[in-house]
């Protein structure tokens, strides 16, 4: 796979964690409605907000790349970094709140959890073959990069009078 085919499929692993997040996660209740129940029983917790972290990075690391397309600014594979960790921290958190509450059905995971792993999976391994390809071509071109018009730092080659790479975004 090539790298922006990469960057598309890890969006399609974070709209994997939304629809996700639509279907049974646990006692046949949706996020919205697992996080309802658990601010029902003890209000607020950080329980039921990791469960709003998980749908609301999705959302945005889904709709901000397509922002910064029609605005015409670059996204930055940075920004995908943040949003996959912060992401993953915050089902992780659910998760093994789950798993240590075993004996409460509430806590049982459904197709809707697993889902959502395999997004956060399928988003994670795309983002390191993309990032780890960017290390590769940097290795490759980083003689000729002042020569030959590449990016400093993905070796891309660059278009006359580019402000941005247009592949890893970066700033000339």
């Amino acid at each position: 796979m090539d790298k922006k085919t990469m960057r598309v499929v890890s969006r399609i692993g974070l709209l994997l964690v939304i629809i996700g997040f639509f279907m049974p996660i646990s006692c046949n209740m949706n996020g919205f409605q697992l996080a309802n129940s658990l601010e029902t029983l003890s209000g607020t917790t950080l329980l039921s907000l990791s469960l709003y972290v998980v749908f609301i990075f999705s959302c945005f690391g889904i709709i901000l790349p397509i922002v910064y397309f029609f605005i015409k600014k670059p996204y930055s594979i940075k920004n995908d970094w943040v949003t996959i960790i912060t992401i993953i921290i915050s089902f992780t958190f659910f998760i093994l709140s789950c798993i240590g509450n075993e004996s409460n059905s509430i806590f049982r995971l459904q197709s809707g959890a697993y889902i959502i792993i395999i997004g956060l999976l399928l988003s994670l391994i795309c983002l390191f073959f993309y990032s780890f390809s960017i290390n590769n071509n940097m290795n490759i071109n980083i003689q000729t990069n002042y020569k030959n018009n590449f990016c400093k730092h993905c070796g891309n080659r660059l278009q006359e009078n580019a402000n941005f790479c247009k592949n890893c975004g970066s700033k000339i």
